[in-house]
């Protein structure tokens, strides 16, 4: 009876109900999907705009109120390193003042220093050319005291130094009291006779100490004419010249040595 059944069913007939229930299948399972993506559309797809919208929002204030605070922090930085700046400008400022100041007082303590240092010399200086000074008059005190002399001329003693009898080394006072011990020896009482008149002699002393005699004498002929015999006798050739020439100082460079026989006296 199957058989009968199957044979009497027709195959279009078959197909098309294949066909059928293949298509409600496929409502079956697309159906839903529908109904999901219409939810989806109708629900979802809302429900998400609204929240980015809301979020867009709050990021947007968030966003200003960041600005706000950066712009605040920059600004307070700003005001901050343009303190900095200024105080900095301000210490430079003193700092130039007080390197001028500085230099000033430096200077002025280096001239004061330079000029005291200057004076103490220069007063340095004098004393030490008055301790050369005193110190060649001591020595020359103390030569005349080693080298002092008692002469006997005619009878008047006179004291006087070898430095002086030797003033001019060609006069004959040289060769008497020569370094090599000279040509006359002293008497007992330790003094030297000269047997010549004394009273000029201390005209011919004062020319050896000075190199030079007094105007008044130059203007007297007589006193010039017997000092002039005893410069010959003493063979004190600068005070010769000095009338001939009428010199206030005859220097012994000047004098020409000469040879003298120191026995012919």
């Amino acid at each position: 009876m199957l058989q009968d059944n199957r044979s009497i069913l027709d195959p279009i007939e078959f197909f098309d109900q294949l066909a059928a229930t293949s298509s409600r299948r496929e409502e079956i399972i697309i159906e839903p999907k529908t109904l999901l993506n219409s939810r989806s559309l109708e629900t979802v797809k809302p429900s998400s705009v609204k929240t980015d919208n809301h979020n867009s929002k709050d990021f947007q204030e968030k966003w200003i109120e960041v600005v706000k605070s950066y712009k605040k922090e920059k600004q307070t930085l700003i005001q901050h390193l343009s303190n900095q700046l200024t105080a900095l400008e301000e210490i430079d400022d003193d700092f130039d003042k007080a390197n001028i100041e500085l230099h000033n007082k430096v200077e002025n303590s280096f001239y004061e220093l330079s000029k005291s240092i200057l004076t103490y010399q220069e007063q340095l200086y004098m004393e030490k050319q008055q301790f050369e000074y005193e110190k060649e008059l001591i020595k020359e005190i103390r030569k005349f005291q080693e080298e002092k002399v008692k002469l006997n001329v005619g009878g008047q003693l006179f004291e006087t130094s070898l430095s002086t009898l030797r003033k001019d080394p060609n006069s004959i006072l040289a060769t008497m009291f020569g370094e090599d011990g000279g040509t006359i020896t002293p008497d007992a009482d330790n003094s030297y006779f000269i047997d010549r008149d004394g009273t000029y002699f201390r005209l011919i002393l004062n020319y050896l100490r000075d190199l030079k005699i007094p105007s008044g004498i130059m203007n007297d002929p007589k006193i010039m004419d017997e000092l002039m015999q005893e410069a010959q006798f003493y063979r004190i050739k600068g005070l010769m010249k000095l009338r001939s020439c009428n010199l206030s100082i005859e220097t012994q460079e000047e004098l020409q040595p000469q040879n003298i026989d120191s026995t012919a006296f």
